[in-house]
């Protein structure tokens, strides 16, 4: 039985909208040793992984020994984005899952659905995670950084949106930079956290 927060809900929009060689519409959930979970999302062009414990309420608690397994229980499956997101919705602290064949379980305290779980493939997110330490790390606040690149976007053709980030040190603030159309240049300075 796998417990993921509600904050997890945001993944759902890191998925692809639409089905292709991989099942990129759905999310990866894993159960993993020591009462733990993964979740990851890709669209082919992002990445996001959220991983950590599973924290149920003693509600909760409750509430999965009500519901029925499955034939075969499983430890990893996919999960439509779509389903998942109207899963977040349901009121509750967590969204408790139960992987299995045929039907998965997805619930809350007072609430449950049913879902099938995906078929196909799911891109091997191990494989693009870089080996080595990163060179230096800078924390920022995300919706600030959200804001700028969000500003910065507005300057460029939907079509061709690039822009560069620039990094002096782990202390200095870090830089975003882009060109758009008729020499239009933006630049901005995003202070780290301390």
């Amino acid at each position: 039985m796998i417990f993921i927060p509600k904050a997890a809900s945001g993944m759902c929009a890191l998925a692809s909208k639409d089905a292709a060689r991989y099942a990129l519409n759905h999310l990866r959930v894993r159960e993993v040793a020591g009462e733990r979970f993964h979740l990851e999302a890709t669209d082919g062009k992002r990445l996001a992984i959220l991983r950590g414990p599973c924290l149920p309420t003693p509600q909760e608690v409750l509430a999965a020994g009500a519901h029925a397994s499955p034939e075969t229980i499983l430890t990893e499956g996919l999960l439509l984005a779509s389903v998942l997101k109207g899963a977040f919705k349901m009121e509750g602290d967590n969204l408790g899952i139960l992987l299995g064949r045929p039907n998965t379980l997805l619930f809350v305290i007072n609430k449950s659905m049913i879902t099938e779980p995906g078929e196909g493939r799911f891109p091997d997110v191990d494989a693009v995670l870089p080996k080595t330490p990163a060179l230096f790390s800078i924390a920022v606040d995300p919706i600030l950084l959200a804001s700028i690149l969000t500003a910065a976007s507005k300057v460029q053709h939907p079509d061709a949106c690039k822009v560069q980030l620039l990094f002096w040190n782990a202390t200095s603030p870090m830089g975003i930079i882009c060109q758009g159309p008729d020499g239009i240049t933006f630049d901005a300075m995003l202070m780290p956290l301390a």
